[in-house]
């Protein structure tokens, strides 16, 4: 688990988690959402596939809520990465392997 040295904005932001054709893991575009809610576009870069989701919990915990599993299990999501004031941790999707 990383520690983040400073705290989150105040609304939630996140983004897809791809993996390029070579195995890097990068991101998608950034959506902005409210402070308790933020829709995360499944939108990989040209060659990459989706692999999860991440985003941010201000000041909340770093474990996914109800609505947070249903949305990845959703839109297929292996992983889902929640980032808090001070921990980011990952989380497997539904029944899903890493």
């Amino acid at each position: 688990m990383a520690n983040l040295k400073q705290k989150l904005p105040p609304n939630e932001f996140g983004f897809a988690l791809c993996r390029t054709q070579t195995g890097k893991l990068v991101k998608g575009p950034t959506a902005s959402g409210t402070p308790g809610n933020v829709t995360i576009p499944v939108d990989c870069p040209a060659g990459a596939s989706f692999e999860g989701l991440f985003h941010t919990h201000p000041r909340g915990m770093a474990e996914p809520s109800p609505l947070d599993t249903a949305s990845a299990e959703k839109v297929g999501a292996r992983v889902l990465c929640i980032a808090s004031d001070t921990e980011t941790r990952c989380h497997k999707a539904g029944n899903r392997k890493f």
